[in-house]
């Protein structure tokens, strides 16, 4: 992943799908330090600067799911398209560090191939049973 910044955010910057920043350069802003970089896990350290908006330079993706730490633990954030490209996450003034994950609904789909799987294992089962249980009785009924 690339970099990070960390604006401060105004009221009239939102709008109904996302945040539109016309100028960037007529914010303030500042670099918050990344901490953890494993590809689809970020954190960083961010400072406490009243609401503000973090944006990484990423394509928005609305499976990056985003919580901060506060004085009182862990709470959700909430992420949210900037200028329609890039990944942003909302803060507010007590968040001093941000984690964003990427989990999508795929990392789940072993579940449903293993359900299947094994629907699949019990039916040969029954049917080897079925079938040697056929077999076992004709011989049997032969041999009286």
């Amino acid at each position: 992943m690339g970099d990070s910044l960390q604006v401060i955010q105004r009221q009239n910057d939102r709008t109904a799908d996302g945040i539109h920043i016309p100028d960037l350069r007529l914010l303030t802003t500042c670099q918050p330090a990344k901490i953890i970089d494993h590809g689809d896990l970020l954190e960083f350290d961010v400072q406490e600067q009243g609401d503000s908006l973090l944006i990484l330079s990423q394509q928005f993706h609305r499976d990056w799911q985003a919580s901060g730490q506060t004085a009182s633990g862990w709470t959700a954030l909430n992420t949210v398209p900037v200028n329609d490209v890039f990944q942003g996450v909302l803060l507010t003034g007590e968040v001093h560090k941000v984690r964003i994950q990427f989990l999508p609904y795929v990392r789940f789909a072993w579940i449903a191939h293993a359900f299947w799987l094994l629907m699949l294992t019990g039916l040969t089962y029954q049917a080897i049973g079925m079938r040697f249980a056929e077999f076992a009785g004709s011989a049997w009924a032969s041999r009286k």
